[in-house]
């Protein structure tokens, strides 16, 4: 029971913490930087205190092969067993890391959610709750982010007027379809410019607003 309780309390106080960690550069980690946040949260047991703070396994893992037949197809699958409900997380945890399957806190509910391999976000899809409109916390975080950046981030704020200007020449058929879009793609590059330190802010300011 103690080895139990120290498992869940385990997910709480040390996986979380790890997968903060994980987390932080908000994209899916190569191998090698998984590698390294590990090493870096290994090295502070120093100041960790409980058993259930250390990102470990509590019991015993065994692997081997075994032939599964699916329909008319004979595949070799691994076949796990463990000890302990640690032992299925640790191994379930690092499984899904090396595959970018990754659960995560939603940035907008609170509420955890698996990243699927190739579809990284820091939002989830599920309904907003008292919404009737259909809206998911993927659409309303993405647009909350958007705004947060329109309103503390000049660069941002500069370049939505410039959109919203643009737009309207183009609802007035003051430029074409294939003029705004062409605008459009020349507007994110010197965003991204200016982000990068490759132009001043004043030199961005003039040329987004052409």
């Amino acid at each position: 029971m103690r080895t139990y309780l120290e498992d869940i309390l385990r997910v709480e106080y040390a996986f979380t913490a790890f997968l903060e960690r994980i987390h932080s550069r908000n994209r899916f980690l190569t191998n090698e930087e998984i590698a390294d946040t590990l090493a870096e949260f290994e090295d502070e047991k120093k100041l960790r205190m409980y058993a259930c703070d250390y990102l470990r396994t509590s019991g015993s893992i065994q692997l081997d092969y075994k032939r599964l037949r699916i329909k008319e197809k004979t595949e070799l699958c691994e076949h796990y067993k463990f000890t302990s409900l640690g032992a299925f997380l640790y191994i379930e945890l690092f499984k899904g890391l090396e595959m970018h399957y990754i659960p995560r806190k939603c940035s907008y509910c609170g509420r955890w959610f698996l990243i699927e391999a190739g579809i990284y976000s820091e939002y989830c899809t599920r309904p907003v709750k008292g919404r009737d409109d259909g809206k998911t916390c993927r659409d309303l975080g993405h647009f909350k982010k958007y705004s947060e950046k329109i309103d503390n981030d000049p660069i941002w704020l500069t370049y939505n007027r410039a959109y919203k200007q643009h737009y309207a020449r183009l609802l007035k058929k003051k430029m074409t379809q294939a003029e705004f879009q062409e605008w459009a793609d020349y507007a994110i590059k010197l965003r991204d410019m200016v982000e990068h330190k490759k132009i001043g802010f004043d030199e961005y300011y003039k040329k987004i607003r052409e």
